[in-house]
C-alpha cells in the first residue's frame, strides 16, 4: 500500500468516526390562553420536535399553568385580575446543547408582582437535561461568579 493510500483509508476512518454536526432543532411556538374577569393565562413554550426535550419542556410549563388554575379555582378579591404569564428565550440551540430560559411572571392579588426565570439545558443528541452544578465545578462556577 503506498502512503497516498494509508493517507486516504486514514482520513475516510477519521471522517466515518466523527458525527457529522447536527442541524439545530427548528423550534415552533406552543401556546396556552385564557383570559377571565378574574384571571388572565399566556403560558408559550418552545416545541423541538426532539421527544425527550418536548416531554420534559410541555410538562414543566403545563404544571405552572396547572397550579395557577388552582389558584384562581377559589378567587379572592383583588383590585386586578390575577395574571400568569410564561414567556421563553432560546439560549442556545446546537450539535452540542439546547437551552431555553423562561420568564414566570405572576400576579396573584399581593402588593406587587413576582418574577421568576428558570433554565433548562439538555445535552445534544439524547436530550439529557443537565444542571448547570453538573457541568461546572464549585471552582468554576466562583470564578464565573467573580
Amino acid at each position: 500500500m503506498s502512503a497516498k493510500q494509508i493517507l486516504a483509508a486514514i482520513a475516510i476512518v477519521l471522517l466515518l468516526a466523527v458525527p457529522a454536526a447536527a442541524a439545530p432543532l427548528k423550534i415552533t411556538k406552543r401556546e396556552i390562553k385564557e383570559e377571565k374577569a378574574h384571571y388572565t393565562i399566556e403560558v408559550t413554550y418552545p416545541k423541538t420536535g426532539h421527544a425527550v426535550i418536548d416531554r420534559a419542556l410541555e410538562a414543566w410549563a403545563v404544571s405552572v399553568e396547572r397550579e395557577f388554575r388552582e389558584l384562581v379555582a377559589e378567587p379572592a378579591q383583588s383590585p386586578s385580575p390575577w395574571a400568569v404569564d410564561l414567556k421563553y428565550e432560546i439560549a442556545r440551540n446546537d450539535d452540542a446543547m439546547f437551552a431555553v430560559v423562561f420568564t414566570h411572571y405572576s400576579y396573584t392579588g399581593g402588593a406587587h408582582p413576582n418574577t421568576f426565570r428558570h433554565t433548562f439545558n439538555f445535552l445534544m443528541p439524547d436530550g439529557a437535561d443537565v444542571e448547570l452544578r453538573e457541568l461546572f465545578t464549585l471552582r468554576g462556577v466562583q470564578r464565573i461568579s467573580d
